[in-house]
């Protein structure tokens, strides 16, 4: 039956695909993992100062309240003038400064804040501010303690003045300047009296504070009237100042108040606007980055969806191959099992007819190894006998191996004697070897009259293998053979054997993998009937059957030495 190929076109393609899904797969999990534990982060923290930024609303409105608390205070400390009304004035000029003072230290906080343009105008002076304050409370302290009673005119002191009057008088007589008698009649007809004149003259002096002042009543009196309007001028002078002085103290006071109320009214109008457009970037940053990190996770989703189908595909393709496979893994597996036991039943055949003809070899070697005399051919006689006999265990071998393929390989024991089975099987040998132009030596100290119970035709393998392989890789040359015991006890014995020849020799390259099935050297492709490179792996086995030893030491163009041991049973 003859299998249709398998198209194979694809395979790598496949293949390669597969691999490169895994990694964009790998890909696509990090980006899913970092979307979801970093940027999910960034829109958390995001969301909480958004949360923050609605606690910035409410300080403002403290703010606000607090402020407008304090301009309700103003307005009644304006129509009632009391000291508890300015206490409370105070009190909430001081709380309208905490709350802007938090309201400004919560603000900066956020780094999106600072970065507003009018973010630079919010930049308070606190201490200035609070100066601001200060200066309105000191206006209305200087009101406060403004006396009214020094609005008040006091009466002009005239006592000391009357106390100090000291009053002077003398009198003055006019001469009448005599007439004659004529002067007299004139006088008398025109009416004229000469009458004599007393003048009487007052001085007065008084005392106008440390100055003394002398003169007439009259003068006196006009002296008296103009320091009387000199004083009540300079006191009403006075009293006009002090009323100057109050009227500017209130406009100051309306002035620092309405330019406090302007400004801070400014100010908490550009915080509201600020807190605002925070509000808003947060916001839209928010916005962005929720839609970023639902884009990335869509992009991770749709990307999987697709490596799936393309991995499904791909594993689709392979397991259409790998059902192809098993369909042609059954059909071979049974062809093979056909040829095998055609195999089998052929080597079964082969191995049971061969048997026949080995009989009728070896009966007629060994009759006519008892009828003959001469020594040369009882040694080829020999050598024949020995050789049908290996013949017909390997045929034997390969009876039980046709029975039960894959049995394990194991020693079957039988009783034999040691020096006779090594002798023999050498003394077959030398013919085959010296046939190739080599000489075989052999030193065997094994005792005569030592037995053992183990396998002897696996021991026949092992020389048949070792010996061949030495003749084959020698031309003209030697091929020493030492045998030895060199453990010997009640239970077993140490069987140690050395084959050395001085043919071509093994390369250190081939010597690592001498023992690997079927491995021929560089050095085979100059050597006729090489086989199949089975010889020294199957020596490896059934060393190993014995619980023995291999080596192998060569030396390129110098020849090579195996050595083995085996620990056989007695």
């Amino acid at each position: 039956m003859k299998l249709v190929p398998l198209n194979f076109k694809y395979r790598k393609t496949v293949h390669y695909t597969l691999l490169v899904c895994i990694i964009l797969l790998q890909v696509l999990l990090v980006i899913f993992f970092y979307n979801e534990i970093v940027n999910e982060r960034k829109l958390d923290e995001i969301e909480k100062k958004i949360d923050r930024s609605k606690q910035l609303k409410e300080y403002l409105a403290t703010t606000q309240t607090d402020l407008f608390n304090a301009q309700q205070g103003f307005q009644s400390l304006l129509v009632k003038n009391e000291d508890s009304l300015l206490k409370q004035y105070k009190n909430s000029l001081q709380k309208f400064n905490t709350s802007l003072n938090t309201l400004t230290d919560s603000t900066f906080v956020f780094p999106e804040f600072k970065k507003l343009e009018i973010a630079d105008t919010l930049q308070i002076d606190k201490d200035n501010f609070k100066n601001m304050i200060d200066s309105i409370v000191n206006e209305k302290t200087k009101l406060e303690s403004f006396n009214l009673e020094d609005l008040n005119i006091q009466s002009y002191n005239y006592k000391d003045v009357l106390n100090s009057i000291d009053v002077q008088s003398t009198v003055e007589v006019d001469s009448v300047k005599k007439k004659g008698l004529f002067g007299r009649i004139g006088s008398a007809l025109k009416g004229d009296v000469d009458v004599q004149k007393e003048k009487v003259n007052v001085v007065v002096t008084m005392k106008f504070g440390k100055q003394l002042s002398s003169g007439t009543i009259q003068e006196q009196m006009a002296k008296i009237f103009e320091n009387t309007n000199n004083y009540y001028s300079s006191k009403i002078v006075s009293l006009r100042n002090q009323m100057q002085k109050l009227k500017n103290g209130e406009k100051s006071f309306l002035a620092r108040n309405n330019e406090l109320l302007e400004y801070s009214n400014s100010l908490l109008n550009i915080y509201t606007t600020s807190i605002s457009k925070l509000q808003d970037n947060l916001v839209e940053q928010f916005t962005t980055q929720y839609k970023t990190n639902k884009s990335i996770r869509n992009f991770a989703v749709i990307g999987l969806i697709i490596i799936m189908l393309v991995v499904s595909l791909a594993l689709g393709y392979l397991t259409k191959i790998a059902f192809e496979y098993e369909d042609r893994l059954e059909k071979a597996n049974e062809e093979i099992s056909n040829n095998l036991s055609f195999k089998n039943r052929i080597l079964g055949m082969l191995s049971h007819e061969i048997r026949s003809p080995l009989n009728i070899i070896s009966i007629i070697s060994k009759k006519i190894l008892n009828t003959t005399k001469d020594d040369s051919i009882k040694q080829n006689l020999n050598s024949v006998y020995f050789t049908t006999n290996s013949l017909k265990f390997q045929a034997n071998q390969i009876l039980e191996y046709t029975k039960g393929e894959f049995q394990k390989a194991e020693l079957k024991p039988t009783h034999f004697n040691v020096n006779d089975e090594v002798t023999n099987i050498l003394e077959a040998l030398r013919a085959n070897v010296e046939s190739g132009g080599n000489k075989l030596l052999v030193k065997n100290t094994i005792p005569a009259d030592l037995t053992v119970n183990s396998d002897a035709v696996k021991i026949h393998q092992l020389f048949l293998n070792l010996v061949g392989n030495a003749n084959k890789f020698t031309s003209n040359g030697t091929i020493e053979v030492f045998t030895a015991i060199t453990q010997n006890s009640d239970k077993n014995c140490k069987l140690e054997a050395e084959i050395s020849d001085t043919g071509s020799g093994i390369s250190k390259d081939d010597l690592n993998k001498i023992f690997d099935l079927y491995y021929q050297g560089v050095i085979s492709e100059k050597v006729k009937n090489l086989g199949a490179g089975l010889g020294l792996n199957l020596c490896k086995e059934i060393v190993e059957l014995y619980n023995g030893t291999i080596r192998v030491d060569s030396e390129l163009g110098k020849g090579t030495k195996v050595t083995f041991s085996l620990y056989l049973d007695k």
